[in-house]
């Protein structure tokens, strides 16, 4: 902060546009965004506030204290609290309609590495032919559901049908999201997920299950970003 100043006040350009990129560096904002968002707040850099705000719902949504919050006063600090929360009730309201799912997948078939469904086979014989030779053995495939726990409930539900490991996952993972609702909550419980359902070693799950959630993770983040860029804070500058 004191670097920022100091450059406004003896027309050190070129220093406050390192300060400036400093503060919204990765390396910072993925470390100390509420550090970030207050420097930039209180050295009135709008773009990089907005920035920084966004950052902080990577963390708690009560944070624990820091230096510089001194640099703001209880009213900003209201306004970036009231909006973390309204992005976690965002959300978290997400769970109330999974059409953007639904939609992603279309069919059953789509996932089936979450639905338990797996392409099974029965071994036939074929009726002898009318000259007494003997008929050619074959295979006859079904779609069949693997022997993993089914949901309990409909809420997480897709195509008439989804595991309980699943159910886990989305229940675990929406109620975190609540506290950080942002991209990582969701990697984080779906690299969880993952080693849980690998160790059940079940034939239908266990070998697509990280290729499945890779593809969730990216489905899901898309949506939180989109849910959230809906929500602005409000700060004066």
């Amino acid at each position: 902060m004191d670097v920022l100043e100091a450059a406004r006040k003896y027309s050190l350009d070129v220093i406050e546009t390192k300060a400036r990129k400093a503060i919204v560096s990765p390396k910072f904002l993925g470390l100390v965004p509420l550090r970030c968002f207050a420097i930039a707040h209180r050295g009135r850099l709008r773009e990089q506030t907005l920035l920084a705000a966004k950052s902080t719902l990577t963390q708690p949504l009560i944070p624990s204290w820091f230096q510089e919050v001194e640099l703001i006063n209880a009213t900003d600090l209201l306004s970036l609290l009231t909006y973390h929360k309204k992005c976690a009730d965002a959300v978290y309201a997400l769970r109330l309609d999974l059409s953007w799912m639904k939609s992603h997948y279309g069919s059953s078939e789509g996932c089936s590495w979450l639905t338990g469904q797996q392409l099974c086979a029965r071994e036939l014989d074929f009726e002898d032919d009318y000259y007494g030779n003997r008929g050619n053995r074959g295979n006859e495939y079904y779609t069949g559901d693997c022997g993993c726990p089914r949901a309990n409930s409909p809420r997480f539900t897709l195509f008439g049908g989804s595991l309980k490991w699943w159910e886990d996952f989305m229940e675990e993972t929406f109620t975190a999201l609540q506290d950080k609702p942002c991209r990582e909550t969701v990697k984080a419980s779906a690299e969880k997920t993952v080693q849980t359902v690998k160790a059940r070693d079940c034939q239908a799950c266990s070998p697509k299950v990280s290729e499945g959630m890779r593809d969730f993770l990216e489905l899901f983040a898309g949506k939180i970003e989109e849910t959230v860029s809906q929500i602005e804070v409000e700060l004066s500058f």
